[in-house]
């Protein structure tokens, strides 16, 4: 079947309707997928009509009449340097996932992703050049956004963030709680010697990392333990990288601030000839699918990424200027603790 030209006739929503026999409002409802305002035989013609006369949606008509655009966008920040020219093979797994989850979530309420992992300085014009209705920003640790995100009224959610903010909503987990929970199982444990393994946790005390730290570090002093801090880049070879340093430091018991970088450590330390969990104790954070093929499998703390991703396109379509939505970590234990 040969490509339609740019001067081919677009079917409209009106031409799909007069050949299916039926109201504009009853097209609108099958192609939103409101099985309930709709019979299933009428549903069946007008979809067999869409296929037939190849209906596709003007997003520009339908952005002119409604004053949606539909877009939405996910703002990825120091996700990979995007001066380098080759491809990073130290992204983090959990983006992928969030990404995946977040494309369903937005699909389900007829909206469509545009996912922007550039320059840091050139966000902003992302945003505003594309009439976006709204955009998540993940993982943001500047104290200072951008006024003119306020002054054109952007819809924004901080994911991962813990930046405070009167205009803008957030989305997280509840970091303390879930360092909390990784330090007092590996008491619990028995382990005597604990470290947290983790990236730039001195220099920026209120990235995910470093909260993280706060809380398991918090449960170690009331039990009367010290945690040991081992900062090394958030990836697999930034874990890898540790396992040494966590043997010099006698280490029983490890906290690693994602799955990623528990996986390099327990390659590390396997590499070391040391045995997990026999000689050290290694917990990761996230719950990712990779948790399950570490070998052995990761004890880690689970984030509620899928309950996140789902409160954020809530508040994007609903939530109050300010608002906050926290969500609870729960801890998943498997072979490697």
């Amino acid at each position: 079947m040969p490509l339609l030209s740019k001067a081919s006739k677009q079917v409209t929503i009106h031409d799909v309707a007069r050949r299916a026999g039926v109201s504009i409002a009853t097209v609108s409802n099958v192609l939103k997928g409101r099985a309930s305002e709709v019979s299933e035989p009428t549903a069946e013609r007008v979809r067999r009509v869409v296929e037939q006369m190849g209906y596709v949606k003007n997003l520009n008509a339908a952005a002119l009449s409604s004053r949606r655009s539909g877009l939405i966008g996910a703002i990825l920040i120091g996700v990979f340097d995007p001066y380098s020219k080759e491809p990073d093979p130290e992204i983090n797994p959990f983006y992928g996932e969030f990404v995946f989850r977040l494309e369903n979530e937005l699909q389900a309420h007829g909206d469509t992703l545009c996912i922007y992992a550039g320059r840091e300085e050139a966000y902003v014009n992302f945003l505003l050049e594309r009439n976006l209705d709204g955009a998540i920003l993940v993982g943001v640790i500047a104290k200072d956004l951008p006024t003119v995100l306020e002054r054109r009224d952007v819809r924004l959610v901080l994911f991962d963030s813990f930046v405070h903010h009167r205009t803008h909503m957030r989305v997280q987990t509840d970091e303390l709680k879930g360092g909390a929970l990784a330090a007092d199982f590996l008491i619990a444990r028995k382990r005597k010697h604990l470290a947290f393994v983790g990236g730039a946790v001195r220099d920026f005390p209120s990235n995910i990392p470093a909260i993280r730290f706060q809380g398991a570090s918090r449960a170690c002093d009331q039990s009367g333990h010290r945690l040991l801090l081992v900062e090394e880049w958030t990836s697999f070879e930034g874990g890898r990288r540790a396992a040494h340093r966590v043997l010099e430091l006698k280490a029983d018991g490890v906290i690693a601030s994602a799955d990623i970088m528990a996986a390099g450590l327990i390659r590390g330390l396997q590499e070391a000839g040391a045995k997990v969990p026999d000689d050290v104790a290694v917990v990761g954070y996230d719950d990712l699918p990779l948790a399950r093929y570490v070998s052995p499998p990761l004890t880690t703390i689970r984030q509620g990424l899928p309950e996140k991703v789902r409160a954020a396109v809530e508040l994007l379509r609903d939530g109050e200027k300010g608002e906050v939505r926290v969500i609870k970590p729960h801890l998943v234990v498997r072979e490697s603790a």
